[in-house]
């Protein structure tokens, strides 16, 4: 899952070209961040602005649902979730800084990564 995409000159986020990709919003393109949800059964990500703490739900957020055999394969612990940022073969110098990194779940998910803060 791409929370965040730097191809052919443009910030984006999608998965891994299925799914709807969307272009970061042109207010937030170098400052704010990423807010990436994910679930057993999708994904969703967009970009808020700075010093904001939350996104807004609704509007146009990249989606990705899975199909049935990935949903029973999350559900019966064979396949994790796994975030990536692709951020390769950029057109010009350029850099990344990523930081302040926060992971929410829920109670099982907290329990089994322990790095997560249950919500």
């Amino acid at each position: 899952m791409d929370g965040l995409e730097y191809m052919s000159g443009t910030l984006a986020h999608n998965w891994a070209g299925w799914g709807n990709q969307v272009h970061f919003k042109s207010q937030d393109l170098t400052r704010g961040h990423v807010t990436l949800k994910m679930s057993n059964t999708g994904a969703r990500a967009t970009d808020c602005a700075m010093n904001s703490s939350t996104c807004a739900e609704g509007g146009n957020w990249a989606t990705k649902h899975f199909n049935g055999d990935t949903v029973n394969s999350i559900n019966n612990g064979s396949l994790k979730h796994h975030l990536d940022i692709d951020y390769w073969f950029t057109k010009g110098a350029s850099s990344l800084t990523i930081s302040n990194v926060r992971m929410f779940g829920g109670q099982s998910f907290a329990n089994s990564c322990r790095v997560a803060s249950p919500i």
